[in-house]
């Protein structure tokens, strides 16, 4: 068994195909044919991650734009609130002097 395939193994070596014009031909057809594939596939490939790039870029620039809208007037109402809260620590401290100067009139 062993020497069988050790024939067959050296059989195998020796074999030298023959290459013919029409082999040549098919050869060069299959070459290019297999090129047109890749380029197809290079093609493709670009134009998805230019369809993934586009897409990102709507998704990304909606929730933003929808963020700000409703964000925008959030903010806003919190600087007004900021701005009443300093008019009560304003109106807290004049109420404290008031309070202060009548202490002082009064007799103790």
């Amino acid at each position: 068994m062993v020497r069988f395939i050790h024939d067959r193994i050296r059989d195998m070596n020796d074999f030298k195909p023959v290459i013919t014009d029409e082999r040549l031909d098919e050869i060069l057809r299959l070459a290019h044919d297999n090129n047109k594939m890749l380029r197809a596939i290079r093609r493709d490939a670009w134009l998805h991650l230019a369809y993934k790039t586009v897409t990102w870029l709507v998704v990304l620039g909606v929730v933003y734009f929808l963020v700000i809208q409703h964000l925008l007037p959030l903010f806003t109402s919190l600087q007004g609130l900021q701005q009443s809260m300093q008019g009560v620590e304003k109106t807290q401290s004049d109420i404290g002097s008031v309070i202060d100067q009548y202490k002082n009139l009064l007799p103790l």
